[in-house]
């Protein structure tokens, strides 16, 4: 789950969804982040800063991941940043904690342990 996320009380990861939009712009990208509720209300709404203009991808991806893969977005919310992971073309995104892609995408000083 994002650190920019944090659940409302009495409620589970298994109990909420969340949806990530990219929007590209010509001044930079963007990406909006939606917490719903299992009957799909919106809990809480989050926009923040894609860097760069394109995905990024590490020199020596590791094997087993399709051409283009994995994909990395670095974006910040709030002074706070995360690395997005895509593993596919599919509708599901992850957060990397790999103090390896942190260090190779320079997504900020000391990594994940130090956000």
């Amino acid at each position: 789950m994002p650190k920019w996320i944090t659940l409302p009380p009495g409620l589970t990861r298994a109990d909420v969804s969340i949806t990530m939009t990219y929007y590209i712009k010509p001044w930079g990208n963007d990406a909006e982040f939606l917490l719903q509720d299992r009957k799909g209300q919106i809990l809480k709404k989050v926009y923040g800063t894609v860097k760069g203009s394109e995905p990024r991808q590490l020199k020596h991806p590791p094997p087993g991941f399709p051409p283009g893969y994995p994909s990395y977005e670095v974006i910040t919310i709030n002074g706070i940043t995360e690395i997005i992971e895509h593993r596919k073309m599919e509708p599901v995104f992850y957060i990397t904690d790999d103090p390896a892609v942190w260090k190779e995408l320079g997504a900020g000083a000391g990594g994940p342990g130090n956000r």
